[in-house]
């Protein structure tokens, strides 16, 4: 039988206010989307992000195409995945978790890669009357939160045409690769935030480039663009997806060897690539 969960939708927030007794505090990205993204683990110790899409039919995860498939040869990685979300109550106790078996779901045609971008996505369920979300078969959800999966549609949702250079820019995502494992800082289970600015576009392989440090682990993490109004109100839009850190390469002091260390300048698959992926399916299909 298939489960139903519940859905919210987080729509294109504007800058807001919050208090905390007589003393209002103000939030520089709202709290929502702080939760907005998904830690993805494999059955392989495959380690990444990602978040959750929906258009008025279906509902499907999004992430980076190297997280689920080889670059090479396009072959699965891993047989399983292990999605963990959070309610948008902000307190990180209240879980969403789906297990996804890849191979079955690759099989009933329910997953989608882009050969030249580094995106995939998985259509995990379809929108029911009430907007909750029918997951399908092949997929279990082991625990759920009182209001669901907290996920976006298109209007949050900028075009690589419309993405601003100077920008300032949020990544959100699961870093696994940064910290020291037995000298725990960081719980690599909560999503961390890093503010960066976009830096720039390359139009001639239509990516974005950000000015911003991304580590292992931020792999098909949602990236969103701040769009200010005035002084005191802003837009926020999701404009891709981190791909990859822009590698920087220097030679050594003898000058016959050279050192490869991140930039802190990093790659984004444009979010409209989902648009692409979603339209190249028929949508009259149904899984049982």
């Amino acid at each position: 039988m298939n489960q139903v969960l519940n859905s919210k939708i987080l729509f294109v927030i504007f800058f807001f206010v919050f208090t905390f007794g007589n003393i209002a505090q103000k939030s520089l990205l709202p709290i929502q989307n702080l939760t907005l993204p998904v830690l993805v683990k494999s059955n392989n110790n495959i380690y990444a992000s990602g978040f959750y899409y929906r258009d008025n039919a279906f509902t499907y995860f999004v992430t980076a195409r190297h997280v689920i498939f080889s670059n090479v040869s396009f072959k699965l990685l891993s047989d399983t995945l292990t999605l963990i979300s959070y309610s948008d109550e902000f307190n990180y106790k209240s879980k969403n978790v789906l297990q996804l078996p890849l191979r079955e779901l690759l099989k009933d045609k329910l997953v989608k890669y882009h050969k030249k971008y580094d995106m995939a996505i998985i259509r995990i369920g379809e929108v029911v009357k009430n907007g909750d979300v029918r997951i399908y078969k092949p997929i279990t959800s082991t625990k759920h939160s009182n209001t669901g999966l907290l996920m976006i549609q298109a209007q949050s949702i900028k075009s690589f045409d419309s993405v601003i250079v100077s920008n300032d820019a949020y990544i959100m995502g699961y870093p696994r690769a940064i910290g020291i494992k037995n000298i725990p800082q960081i719980n690599y289970d909560i999503p961390l935030l890093k503010k960066g600015s976009i830096a720039g576009k390359n139009k001639d392989l239509r990516t974005i480039i950000l000015d911003c440090h991304v580590y292992g682990g931020n792999s098909g993490g949602p990236v969103i663009e701040v769009d200010k109004i005035n002084s005191e109100h802003s837009q926020y839009f999701i404009i891709g997806i981190i791909s990859q850190y822009i590698p920087w390469i220097s030679p050594t002091i003898k000058g016959n060897d050279s050192t490869i260390s991140n930039s802190g300048y990093s790659i984004v698959v444009p979010a409209d690539i989902i648009f692409t992926l979603i339209s190249n399916w028929a949508n009259t299909y149904k899984h049982g």
